[in-house]
């Protein structure tokens, strides 16, 4: 394994994290009044999607996921933070989500479609 072998790939996913924020960003024009859940991003590092967004709108940000790994970055953050259980609902109020934000986590739901969506 040679010196670049790990820097090439994050290099990759940078360019790739960049490039969806800005596509998100430009779609959804995330404001300050939006609730915004994150659905499996439970990775809140400083290079992950959600991350990115937030550096460029400001709005109320939720993560849902199935690990508490990262809470307290997340509380760090200022990100409430709520636990999903698998096969069980989140509930919320009706239209109390503006936008929801499934990261490359779509393929590992396992409610019926009509549900999720």
């Amino acid at each position: 394994m040679n010196k670049y072998s790990r820097i090439i790939p994050n290099f990759i996913r940078d360019i790739s994290h960049d490039r969806r924020t800005d596509l998100f960003v430009k779609l959804m024009n995330p404001q300050n009044k939006h609730m915004i859940i994150d659905l499996g991003g439970g990775w809140i590092g400083e290079g992950g999607f959600l991350m990115k967004i937030m550096k460029r709108r400001k709005a109320k940000y939720i993560i849902a996921d199935i690990s508490n790994y990262h809470s307290n970055n997340a509380l760090k953050q200022g990100i409430k933070r709520i636990s999903l259980y698998e096969n069980k609902l989140c509930h919320f109020k009706d239209k109390e989500i503006d936008i929801k934000l499934y990261n490359s986590v779509i393929e590992h739901i396992t409610l019926p479609n009509d549900i999720v969506i």
